[in-house]
């Protein structure tokens, strides 16, 4: 759903030549158009003056069609449902340990990670010491 667009300073300037009883039509013609992609039906003035600015509200209509590569159309669902379900509660001390153990390692693509995004060693990457070896060495960086 398209949340913005530019309102030129010439909507407004034909907008004051319009009689009031029309300015309103005019204004939501261009609002509806922007924002929904769909034409109004307009006559007299109003139905002129969007004449006269059409082509710079079809533009900004295509450009914003093209960048998002879909059409501009009404939304068919509001934008934020509430909740089906009311959220669930837990209870004081249960699933800390499962969540504990999932921060310490979660697996991505086959390969296990620590908590900062390295790979698991399995043993064979480190040094008697304990800490992960240098490329094509047989130490860490301590213990060279």
């Amino acid at each position: 759903m398209r949340k913005a667009f530019n309102f030129y300073r010439s909507y407004y300037d034909v907008m004051l030549q319009l009689p009031e009883s029309e300015q309103l039509a005019y204004i939501k013609a261009i609002l509806v158009r922007q924002f929904t992609g769909e034409e109004q039906e307009l006559d007299g003035l109003a139905k002129f003056a969007y004449i006269s600015q059409k082509h710079s509200i079809d533009q900004q209509v295509k450009g914003y069609e093209t960048k998002m590569n879909r059409p501009l159309a009404a939304p068919t669902a509001p934008p934020c449902q509430p909740p089906t379900q009311p959220p669930a509660i837990q209870e004081k001390g249960k699933g800390k340990e499962k969540v504990q153990e999932k921060e310490k390692e979660k697996e991505y693509a086959g390969v296990k990670l620590d908590v900062f995004g390295f790979e698991l060693l399995d043993g064979q990457d480190l040094c008697k010491c304990g800490r992960r070896k240098q490329i094509n060495s047989l130490f860490c960086e301590v213990c060279l």
